[in-house]
């Protein structure tokens, strides 16, 4: 079972979100990563917006393209961090190869949900249900890359210093 555990990949990656410096999570960054697409979810659910029809075969090649992606950028992070000999720099390396693995393991739960969408094209109770949290993991996905981007953004520039 420890091969297959993902717990740690979570927890390295909820250690992120943290101020610098400080040592306890930052409410802000939770509720802007994990609230945020709450809301998104909600608000899907309440406007009846589903996630039905073309879109689904859509998002299913747009995850698989994610995941491809986001395992070839967490090899480039593990090839950086070997080279690097600051400490700042090595400490958002870590934290950005956390927030990759994080986003990898995200990206698999929506391939999953997607696929298990489009076999639950008949039975329209669970489509409700499944398209909310695919949503919610979706909200997730997409402000966990744009916090990648700007951390490569800065990392990049820490490292032509």
């Amino acid at each position: 079972m420890h091969k297959i555990n993902i717990f740690h990949i979570i927890s390295a990656h909820f250690c992120t979100l943290k101020n610098d410096g400080a040592s306890t999570l930052s409410a802000v960054d939770i509720i802007i990563f994990f609230g945020l697409p709450l809301v998104f979810a909600g608000a899907m659910l309440k406007f009846r917006i589903a996630a039905d029809g073309e879109f689904l075969p859509s998002m299913l090649v747009v995850f698989s393209i994610l995941f491809g992606f986001l395992l070839n950028v967490q090899v480039l992070i593990f090839s950086m961090a070997k080279k690097e000999s600051s400490t700042e720099l090595k400490t958002l390396v870590s934290e950005l190869f956390a927030n990759v693995s994080f986003s990898i393991l995200i990206s698999l739960i929506c391939l999953v949900l997607t696929i298990t969408m489009i076999f639950l094209s008949e039975v329209t109770s669970w489509r409700w249900s499944v398209g909310t949290v695919l949503f919610y993991f979706s909200g997730v996905l997409l402000l966990n890359i744009l916090m990648i981007f700007k951390r490569v953004h800065v990392a990049l520039e820490m490292q032509q210093r």
